[in-house]
């Protein structure tokens, strides 16, 4: 019997990480925006990281977070769960995008 779990993608995934690089960008970009609205970041590591280089930072590392699990994702396919994953990280991130757009709306 096949289970989920014993499949391999079979190349890399190439749409849950495009979308987490997009989304990683435009977290940062609407959060420079929040924070120049006078807003506060909640996250307490991207806080920190603001604290020592501003967006700059937190830019530069998710830029590589994100090409290191791209490398990964290249050089060994993810199994079906941490497809799942990455998926569930890809919905996580558009509520971050969400919250922060509404954030600027002033809703």
């Amino acid at each position: 019997m096949l289970y989920m779990s014993d499949l391999i993608v079979l190349r890399p995934p190439w749409p849950p990480l495009f979308m987490l690089g997009a989304l990683n960008k435009m977290d940062v970009v609407f959060t420079a925006a929040v924070l120049g609205a006078g807003g506060a970041e909640a996250n307490p590591l991207a806080r920190m990281l603001l604290g020592v280089g501003g967006t700059g930072l937190v830019g530069v590392a998710k830029l590589a977070v994100w090409a290191a699990i791209v490398c990964l994702c290249v050089a060994r396919p993810p199994s079906a769960r941490l497809l799942w994953a990455m998926w569930a990280v890809v919905g996580l991130y558009l509520s971050v995008v969400a919250n922060n757009t509404m954030v600027l709306a002033g809703t």
